[in-house]
């Protein structure tokens, strides 16, 4: 344990969360009402959860026979398992109802969830928001690849990317963000001649089954894939430039502090509660939130930081899957950065740092080298 405490990580970890804590003190002396539970958060991302992350690794290592091939397998029956909460919370409507129930803020997610026809589900996530749904996305889109890459297709890899692809839509609609991009950037690529036509073909051969599966099925008639209509109608919208729907509610919350000083240093203040009894701003949006908490210098500042935590893992992601799989896992970081709060302990940093610490775990196993 003392070697994890000495680890570059944690002391980065540590230092990050401890300059946070400066950041609200400075704040609160300076008379600002600061959201003491903001502190809690990100306690939570940045000591908890690489403390669990550390014994979840050391204890799986300790009992299997611990490579490259079974960490990755581990982290795909994860998903696999989420996937079939998502399947059993749907068709088992007492299970959806248990789910959302014992949640932080059961009124508003169960309005949420049935808003479209009472088929939205969440899984097993810490926050029932977009992040379960962006990790399923992630996971779609490194399917895509393990088959775009394979010398004979893999229809087992396909069908993986086709599951979680569905059970992002199912989830968060922005968790299509990933397996799209990445299907549009190989089309982008094959127009330029810098990709096969194989590569384009089961790229095209993964959206239609999709589209059909859409468009075909019953699937087509529940009102809960009426979302992914509905999205389809919004960015086409907004490509007329009309903003309708999440559009227009994000473009109502996309705001930020009046002066320099709090654009670039924060107020304290959280726009993401509307409760918030200082304003009656109100903002899902992670960069306005966290520009309003604590300024654009700091989040730049953490983010740097952050990135540097898991450099080494993007770096084996990069020489993994490719180059193309990396520049599109960062965009779609960025894109749940926009769309919810993304500097918190979720799924997809939970993610995160359980994969950098595996990564860790595997280097000095030399199974893989970093």
């Amino acid at each position: 344990m003392m070697m994890f405490l000495s680890s570059k990580y944690c002391l980065l970890s540590v230092f990050i969360f401890l300059y946070l804590l400066l950041v609200f003190l400075m704040h609160h002396f300076i008379g600002n009402d600061v959201n003491a539970y903001k502190i809690y958060v990100y306690f939570i991302l940045f000591i908890e959860t690489p403390v669990c992350a550390f014994f979840i690794v050391s204890v799986i290592s300790d009992n299997v026979d611990f490579n490259e091939r079974y960490f990755l397998r581990f982290l795909l029956n994860i998903s696999l398992l989420q996937i079939l909460i998502v399947i059993i919370s749907i068709t088992v409507p007492g299970v959806r109802d248990l789910i959302l129930q014992t949640s932080r803020d059961a009124d508003l997610l169960i309005s949420i969830s049935n808003s479209h026809g009472g088929m939205r589900s969440f899984g097993l996530a810490s926050g029932y928001t977009s992040d379960l749904g962006m990790v399923l996305g992630i996971f779609s889109m490194l399917c895509i690849s393990i088959s775009l890459k394979s010398q004979n297709f893999s229809k087992k890899f396909f069908l993986l990317g086709l599951l979680f692809a569905i059970g992002a839509v199912i989830n968060a609609r922005v968790g299509l963000f990933p397996p799209l991009f990445l299907l549009l950037l190989i089309v982008f690529l094959f127009i330029f001649n810098l990709i096969s036509v194989f590569r384009l073909a089961v790229g095209g051969f993964f959206a239609a089954t999709i589209f059909l599966i859409f468009s075909y099925t019953d699937f087509y008639d529940e009102k809960a894939f009426g979302r992914l209509l509905d999205m389809v109608d919004e960015v086409f919208s907004l490509i007329n430039g009309n903003k309708v729907g999440t559009f227009q509610v994000l473009e109502n919350m996309h705001f930020f502090p009046n002066d320099r000083f709090s654009f670039w240093f924060g107020t304290g203040m959280d726009v993401f509660d509307n409760k918030n009894a200082m304003s009656l701003l109100n903002s899902d949006i992670g960069y306005v939130n966290d520009i309003f908490l604590m300024g654009l210098f700091n989040v730049l500042l953490v983010f740097v930081l952050f990135f540097t935590l898991h450099f080494r893992t993007f770096s084996y992601i990069s020489r993994k899957f490719g180059s193309l799989v990396l520049f599109c896992l960062i965009s779609s970081l960025f894109v749940f950065y926009f769309k919810g709060v993304g500097l918190t302990s979720n799924a997809m940093t939970n993610y995160l740092v359980l994969i950098t610490f595996g990564l860790y775990k595997l280097n000095k196993l030399g199974g893989i080298k970093l």
